[in-house]
């Protein structure tokens, strides 16, 4: 027993006057509550007949908020348990993604540390508030049912990646970085080249609608028809600067 080492070292000290009285008093006193204390459980429990408590499912131990000697309040919890069938899975997603994601919505998901076996899951909810933690929106989904996915090989923290399945879009795909916001409203800023009129290449602020954000690739709508086209080139660096119509300095890709 801890308070029984305790007072032995106290004892122990206090011989080689490297403890005082008071120390090896309060030791003594310690040891003697835990032992009236364990008494005074030992004859509660004593007519007491051991039970056994057995899940009604097989299921996952979540959390134990009780340990051995604990006094338990009736309707106290023992175990919290969270059925295999029952696991909910979170990912995380850019906000302006989430009004393309809809309940129901397949995602493809595995564990990052296996190369294969991808499951199916079906998309129950998408959160209203940004995860303080990841600064995403978390989507909640469960896994499929089907015989090719199995719930019961899933582990509750695991970290998983998913694919979302998306309903086509149309626009054009733009680096990320191109796209700044003015007021709120995102914008890009497509080169004007060179002309007569104009000696030097210069910047046109095109106001576009954003379709969807991937990483370091951003699907884009601009807002009047024919301002944007494939192949034009687009502001990458120095953007957050710039004003409609102000000149810039072509640099070669590195």
């Amino acid at each position: 027993m801890v308070l029984q080492q305790d007072l032995t070292q106290k004892q122990y000290l206090f011989a080689r006057q490297m403890a005082t009285h008071q120390e090896v008093v309060s030791a003594e006193q310690a040891l003697k509550d835990a032992m009236q204390r364990i008494k005074t459980l030992q004859k509660m429990s004593s007519n007491q007949p051991i039970q056994t408590i057995v899940a009604t499912e097989a299921a996952l131990v979540m959390t134990v908020p009780v340990s051995v000697g604990s006094m338990v309040a009736p309707g106290g919890a023992l175990l919290t348990l969270s059925a295999r069938q029952a696991l909910l899975l979170r990912f995380g997603i850019e906000p302006e993604n989430a009004a393309l994601i809809e309940p129901g919505t397949l995602i493809r998901f595995r564990s990052v540390f296996a190369a294969q076996g991808a499951q199916m899951a079906r998309v129950m909810r998408v959160d209203g508030q940004i995860n303080p933690a990841t600064r995403l929106l978390d989507v909640i989904a469960k896994p499929d049912a089907s015989p090719k996915s199995s719930p019961e090989a899933l582990i509750a923290g695991t970290t998983l990646e998913g694919q979302i399945a998306l309903p086509a879009q149309q626009g054009l795909t733009v680096p990320t970085e191109a796209v700044v916001l003015n007021s709120g409203a995102p914008l890009v800023f497509k080169i004007q080249s060179k002309s007569v009129t104009t000696p030097h290449p210069m910047a046109q602020a095109v106001p576009v609608r954003v379709r969807l954000r991937v990483g370091d690739a951003t699907l884009i709508e601009p807002l009047v028809a024919g301002a944007l086209e494939a192949g034009d080139a687009l502001v990458i660096q120095g953007q957050y600067a710039l004003q409609d119509g102000m000149a810039v300095r072509l640099v070669p890709a590195s």
